[in-house]
Order: C-alpha cells, then sequence, then structure tokens
C-alpha cells in the first residue's frame, strides 16, 4: 500500500505543478454605472511553456507515466456500462463482493454501487492497465458495510430496478410477466435478520439521495474501491463475469488506517 501512497503523491505534486505552470486567468475591474463594482474575466491569454517548469515536472511524469501503464490483467472482450446489462457495473460489484468475502473475512450478503461513481463507459477489449482503473473509479472514496432491514432493501431495489449494478447475490425477478414489478431475492450469507450490505462511504453518506441511509451505523473498512478492484483485476488475471470465487491473493490490501 506504500506504493499506492506514492502515487497519490505524485499524482497530487504533478496536477499542482501544472495547474501552477499554466494558470492564465485573470480578473479585470470595469466601471458600472451602478454602486457595485462588476467583476469580468479577461479573454484567455494563450498558453505558454515555461521550460525551467517543464524540465522540473518532467521527472515526474515520466515515473508517473511508467507505473500507469503498469499491467494489471487482459480484458478477452469489452464490458459495457449502462443499460439493463450493464457488465462492467456488475464487474465491479463482484470485484468489491470478492474482497470483502474472500479478502477480508468479513460478513456481507451484497454490494451495491451507482453508476455515476463509474467513471467510464467501457472497459476495452486488450490488457487492462493501472491507468485503466484510475480511469474507471478516479475517487477515493472507501467501503462501508451497513446493516439494512427489509424496508431499506426495498428502497435500494428501486435503485437496483432502475439499473444501479449489484453483485450476483441479488437477483431480480418478476411476479406476473416482463412487465409486472419486480421484486428482490438475496442469497444471505450473513447471521440474524438485517442484511448487510457493502456500499461506499459516498453513497452511505447520503450520496445520489440515500439520505435515509445516513442514520445507519458504518462497519469502515478503511479501503479505497478503487485499491479493491485493481487487487480484483490482479487476482483475476483475465477478466470475466460470474466467476468463482477462489483464494485470495497472498498480498492482501492493508487497510488505511494502518499507513
Amino acid at each position: 500500500m506504500k506504493s499506492s501512497i506514492k502515487l497519490r503523491i505524485l499524482c497530487f505534486v504533478f496536477s499542482l505543478l501544472t495547474v501552477s505552470a499554466s494558470a492564465s486567468s485573470f480578473y479585470t475591474m470595469i466601471d458600472s454605472p451602478v454602486t457595485d463594482v462588476a467583476v469580468r474575466p479577461s479573454p484567455p491569454k494563450a498558453y505558454v511553456l515555461n521550460p525551467a517548469m517543464d524540465s522540473f515536472i518532467a521527472p515526474y511524469r515520466r515515473k508517473m507515466n511508467l507505473k500507469m501503464m503498469d499491467t494489471l490483467a487482459f480484458n478477452p472482450a469489452e464490458l459495457t456500462k449502462g443499460g439493463s446489462n450493464n457488465e462492467l457495473g456488475k464487474w465491479v460489484t463482484e470485484a468489491i463482493y470478492w474482497y470483502i468475502k474472500d479478502v477480508l473475512k468479513l460478513e456481507a450478503d451484497f454490494s451495491i454501487c451507482n453508476p455515476g461513481g463509474i467513471r467510464v463507459k467501457t472497459l476495452g477489449q486488450g490488457f487492462v492497465t493501472l491507468k485503466s482503473i484510475y480511469e474507471l473509479m478516479p475517487f477515493d472514496n472507501q467501503l462501508v458495510i451497513l446493516d439494512l432491514k427489509n424496508a431499506l432493501i426495498d428502497s435500494l431495489h428501486l435503485k437496483v430496478s432502475h439499473g444501479w449494478p449489484v453483485s450476483s447475490a441479488y437477483t431480480i425477478r418478476n411476479k406476473n410477466g416482463a412487465d409486472s414489478v419486480s421484486v428482490w431475492t438475496i442469497n444471505k450469507s450473513s447471521k440474524g435478520l438485517d442484511y448487510k450490505v457493502v456500499i461506499s462511504d459516498f453513497l452511505a453518506n447520503g450520496g445520489d439521495k440515500l439520505n435515509y441511509l445516513i442514520p445507519l451505523a458504518q462497519t469502515k473498512t478503511n479501503v479505497l474501491m478503487r485499491d479493491v478492484i485493481i487487487a480484483y483485476a490482479k487476482h483475476q488475471k483475465t477478466i470475466c463475469l460470474r466467476c468463482e470465487s477462489s483464494a485470495p491473493p497472498q498480498k492482501q490490501i492493508k487497510n488505511n488506517a494502518n499507513k
């Protein structure tokens, strides 16, 4: 996980230096017939490369670019986001569920994520690189586990029925034909009456209009969703959906709290 920290620091330094080097927006005070003073941006100036700054940034850029090209796995067929199929979303939720169950050895019944959290439309056929996963999941969202009762599962089901990806333990069927209202069934594996749901801290804290989740107690994993997806890609080696879970990797992702 130390390499992950270094990589994030590199990305931050690189972006900070780039912004500092290329900033060209200026604001101009103009006269106004009223007492208030109007402020408007001046026309943007053409970007002029600063050779000294570019030379300073270059080693960091090279190091970051090389790291981003690290190959994690091979994807034999394009995975797409959106629509009723949403193969990419399903793969992400399977990654989350696998990590919680097989690596962290925690109880969970299913995982769910919002389509907006996945920032690419496709994961293309071919080699999956570190850059591919950073583009897919650029946010530093962490995973948490919530205990949900049936009533709240019904509320989440509305999201699932509208295309939110969910792991394979959660299935949808129709009561009376394709046009009827769908109902959910869950292959429950945790103890107790409540359902244990793996979700991002962004959603657990009310993001995407899930305010009803805010009062719930959270079991924090201190693990980034992006790191979990990276670990899953390395674990699979060849990307596939609905693969049977096997032994967890020897090198597990360490909790951020232990860094």
